[in-house]
């Protein structure tokens, strides 16, 4: 697929254009910030002076009790920092909040609130060390079904806790686990989320609160809605391709085709090719652009690994990464190219 390319006559040097981000209208961004203010406010004057009374009267005569709050503090917030980091894993893959927020920002949130996440599930752990209501010693608070107390549900978060843990390092193994492992890997948050959830609900002293059916039923829902959108969407996308026209497709190209070149959101068209500058390699935020210095004479997008933000496009020297509904028609070949590598190297080479 890679042959010298044809002598052409010259082109103008094609413009580079960012992502389909807009922003919202300051206007806009004020208001919503004013509304986000007053909200908190509004929720932090009419709680925070009776919870600092109640805190207080725990001190003076219940001390013991002050980890326990704290066990259910920081259970609540594990729970919505790892929510959190699901929902906006799949606003990402279903690309809804590309309007409106840059996909680097949305992707380092997704990535630092499953660390966040992490970091409070283990101090909601230790934390129960010092909880004098329960027992809890560090074997039962590390090993799944070694508590005392509710041995099964406890397990179920343990487990859970240590799934989402797997995920978050995977983020800093992706060159070493490959794009398509890492991927999988990934899967592994809906089991570590639905896990949490039932810890929380089975578990929790609150679950029974009517707050706190809304904390859990909320989350929940998001998930839930915006996984069914990301499989309808990614089953339905590739069919509307075939018969969409003006995209640089024939008609001929058979379903399997329509399917790897739609998955595909930027591709290294010829102006790469024996002029391998690296510059998008430097700015790729997930590591998803490689290729072979020994043998390859150009880079190549993995499909599975991007998160298309853009990045790569504006950094390149030679203009040769597009988004794939606007690679001129002369380059339409290497959408394919690139869809083809990650799984057939020497296809796409030949």
């Amino acid at each position: 697929m890679l042959s010298d390319p044809p002598a052409t006559p010259a082109r103008p040097r094609p413009v580079r254009r960012g992502p389909v981000y807009r922003g919202l209208p300051r206007p806009v961004r004020v208001a919503a910030w004013l509304a986000i203010s007053a909200m908190l406010g509004i929720v932090i004057g009419a709680t925070f002076p009776d919870a600092l009374r109640a805190l207080g009267a725990t001190a003076a005569l219940a001390p013991g009790r002050l980890a326990w709050y704290g066990v259910r503090a920081i259970g609540f917030l594990a729970y919505f920092a790892i929510a959190g980091s699901v929902i906006y894993g799949l606003l990402l893959s279903t690309k809804l909040l590309d309007a409106i927020a840059h996909r680097r920002v949305s992707f380092a949130l997704h990535k630092d609130l499953a660390l966040v996440g992490v970091a409070l599930s283990g101090l909601h752990g230790l934390l129960l060390l010092g909880d004098h209501t329960y027992a809890f010693t560090p074997v039962a608070i590390a090993v799944p079904f070694a508590s005392a107390y509710a041995p099964v549900a406890v397990a179920v978060g343990q487990l859970a806790s240590y799934v989402v843990a797997i995920v978050a390092g995977s983020f800093y193994l992706r060159r070493r686990t490959g794009q398509r492992a890492w991927r999988l890997i990934h899967y592994l948050t809906f089991l570590g989320f639905a896990g949490v959830t039932a810890h929380g609900i089975t578990s929790g002293s609150d679950a029974a609160a009517s707050w706190a059916t809304w904390a859990y039923l909320v989350p929940v829902a998001a998930v839930v809605f915006l996984a069914v959108y990301r499989v309808v969407a990614g089953v339905a996308a590739p069919l509307a391709s075939l018969t969409r026209p003006g995209t640089g497709r024939s008609a001929e190209r058979s379903l399997q085709q329509n399917q790897e070149t739609h998955a595909m959101s930027y591709v290294i068209a010829e102006p790469c090719i024996d002029h391998m500058d690296q510059s998008c390699v430097a700015v790729c935020p997930v590591d998803c652009i490689s290729a072979d210095p020994t043998i390859d004479r150009k880079f190549y997008i993995d499909p599975d690994g991007c998160i298309d933000c853009g990045s790569c496009e504006q950094a390149c020297p030679n203009a040769a990464i597009f988004r794939v509904d606007r690679l001129p028609a002369e380059w339409a070949r290497y959408a394919q190219v690139d869809a083809t590598f990650y799984r057939d190297p020497d296809g796409a080479r030949a």
